[in-house]
């Protein structure tokens, strides 16, 4: 179940520039969140709140559900700092990424 909350986000603009700290409505659901992209208000960003960070942007709804059931039941401590899931090895957080962009196809 999603609830309703506003949730700090850290972006960097797509242009490699500074880094902004905005909060932002979303519907969290457990660590992670989606809410509308920043750049393109029709499409859909999921995040992981305790870092303020995009896991996959660019999403339909539908699909930002689809990756945030998925990332439900791999098997990841979603509650880490962003400095702990940053020092997970490379090739885990890669997988991590393919395994969401899999609930995709």
């Amino acid at each position: 179940m999603y609830h309703r909350q506003d949730i700090a986000l850290a972006v960097q603009d797509r242009a490699g520039g500074d880094v902004l700290n905005l909060v932002v409505p979303a519907y969290r659901q457990g660590a992670l969140a989606i809410h509308k992209d920043l750049d393109s208000p029709s499409l859909y960003t999921v995040s992981h709140i305790n870092s303020g960070l995009a896991i996959l942007d660019g999403l339909s709804l539908h699909n930002a559900h689809r990756v945030v059931k998925r990332a439900c039941t791999l098997d990841i401590d979603w509650t880490q700092t962003a400095d702990a899931i940053a020092a997970l090895p490379e090739d885990y957080r890669h997988g991590i990424g393919r395994a969401l962009k899999a609930a995709l196809s």
